[in-house]
């Protein structure tokens, strides 16, 4: 379709109208060259990253096309607005029925839900919070750490969702199927949390998919595009509707007004 941005579910810098040149260093100076200018690109938006609001249910008319503006900006540039969203406008994981997961999965995953689970750090050691334990996932080689798949296409497709799940813990975009035969080898330790949570994401679909078949082919990204994109959408109406329906209101006030204004004028005027 002509006009149409392609989708991409990574994130990348969103382009900045005052933007330092891309060959210059961290600290301005134009006389130091940098060769890898995708590296400085990743620093430069690793530093200036933030998560973007989305239309709230109270914002006024500016707020809403402000908020817009930006998000707009987001979809033009062919980024994702889930993820610049922080996801959270796709379906939340609290939908999860228990009687679906053993009691060992639901451990896992309300320890998970709960953020017993740390981000990763340069190392795996134990951290202690409050009266219970949390644990540091372990830092995880993107570039080398990669296996050969088992053939057979449940292989594949097994591996293919583990990876999904990678991404998610992980707060990565990209994990292949090969990652997930590496930590299924080399990483035990975080295999169960990693089938939990790409059991969590099979539960969604299919929950997801059910009176929607067109949703079943997308990936789950492309899902929870759909569904940011959509609350957005839903959102922004319900505050264009509900502040232009207060200004007809106002108008018809302000009209009745100035009526018994002007008849005062002309009552004196004859």
């Amino acid at each position: 379709m002509e006009g149409q941005v392609p989708f991409n579910d990574k994130l990348q810098p969103l382009d900045e109208e005052n933007g330092a040149e891309r060959n210059q260093n961290l600290n301005g100076s134009p006389d130091t060259k940098i060769s890898d200018t995708k590296t400085l690109d990743l620093l430069r938006f690793s530093e200036n990253f933030q998560i973007l609001d989305a239309p709230g249910g109270d914002d006024d008319l500016e707020t809403t096309a402000r908020k817009l503006q930006r998000l707009a900006e987001v979809v033009e540039q062919g980024n994702s607005l889930a993820l610049w969203t922080g996801l959270k406008l796709a379906r939340t994981r609290e939908i999860i029925p228990k009687d679906q997961m053993t009691a060992s999965e639901w451990m896992i995953y309300e320890r998970w839900k709960k953020g017993m689970f740390n981000a990763a750090s340069p190392d795996s050691a134990r951290g202690v919070q409050g009266d219970e334990q949390t644990f540091n996932l372990p830092e995880f080689d993107w570039d080398k750490n990669r296996a050969p798949v088992p053939q057979g296409q449940q292989s594949m497709k097994k591996f293919t969702q583990r990876a999904t799940a990678m991404d998610i813990v992980f707060g990565y975009q990209g994990a292949t199927p090969e990652h997930a035969s590496w930590l299924t080898l080399s990483m035990p330790e975080m295999l169960p949390l990693i089938k939990v949570v790409a059991k969590i994401n099979n539960i969604e679909r299919n929950s997801r998919s059910h009176g929607h078949p067109h949703l079943e082919s997308l990936s789950d990204m492309e899902v929870a595009e759909v569904q940011t994109a959509r609350k957005i959408v839903a959102t922004a109406e319900r505050n264009r509707n509900r502040e232009l329906e207060r200004i007809r209101k106002l108008s018809r006030s302000i009209n009745e007004y100035l009526l018994i204004i002007k008849n005062r004028a002309e009552s004196l005027e004859k």
